[in-house]
């Protein structure tokens, strides 16, 4: 697995904003993802956070889930 170190996309609120939050096509790689934070495939990071291994996430609403970056951040750092 690689970590990818462009941050400054993925943020879904300005720096000075509070927490900040990505989506699961943000963290892994999906059609959509230009850089990931992480190398593995959707279907892989729905299936460690089904069974608790990755970080919760956050709905918004019935159509956003979101992650705290932090959260992810300190996940990845240590697999």
């Amino acid at each position: 697995m690689t970590v990818k170190s462009n941050l400054k996309s993925v943020a879904t609120q300005p720096s000075g904003a509070g927490k900040q939050f990505v989506r699961a096509n943000q963290i892994a790689r999906s059609n959509r993802t230009q850089t990931p934070l992480i190398d593995i495939s959707l279907a892989t990071w729905w299936r460690w956070v089904a069974t608790g291994r990755a970080p919760q996430p956050k709905r918004l609403s019935p159509g956003t889930t979101v992650w705290d970056l932090s959260e992810v951040l300190d996940f990845i750092k240590n697999l």
